[in-house]
């Protein structure tokens, strides 16, 4: 999903223009625009499945952007995006940044590991990039059971 053999510390985000509030054809047209948007300025991208609270959405993996992120926060109005730091030993640390951040109002969330699907849907939250699953976890340990 997101590069582990970069020689810089690379930031990554993961976010969805989905809505709980917006129909499910208001929800993909939002998400079409966006995605033409991103092509449009040459902004690489990356489309995965993200469940977040239970509820299954299309989400956007890219590099950290301030412009886009200010972006998802006020056209979108998004409540939260998800944001990756190079850890170690291919881990990112998460950290979920909510909409007023300008308060500096964040969550840290531990680490952004791989998983197989069935520790995944164990959780609410979670991360699907083809038959790869991801998910956030206090641990930084390279070996856990179940993962």
């Amino acid at each position: 999903m997101v590069s582990t053999h970069s020689k810089h510390n690379k930031k990554y985000m993961i976010f969805s223009v989905f809505l709980s509030s917006d129909c499910t054809n208001t929800s993909h047209t939002k998400h079409d625009k966006l995605v033409n948007n991103l092509k449009k300025h040459g902004i690489g991208f990356k489309v995965v499945y993200g469940v977040y609270k239970n509820v299954k959405e299309l989400s956007i993996v890219t590099e950290y952007n301030s412009e886009l992120v200010d972006l998802i926060f006020n056209k979108y109005s998004q409540e939260s995006i998800l944001v990756l730091e190079n850890h170690k030993h291919g881990l990112y640390k998460a950290t979920l940044v909510f909409n007023n951040s300008a308060s500096g109002e964040h969550q840290d969330l531990g680490y952004f590991r791989s998983v197989n699907k069935e520790r995944a849907l164990k959780e609410d939250c979670y991360t699907v990039d083809g038959d790869d699953y991801y998910i956030t976890t206090t641990s930084d340990s390279v070996i856990q059971g179940g993962y």
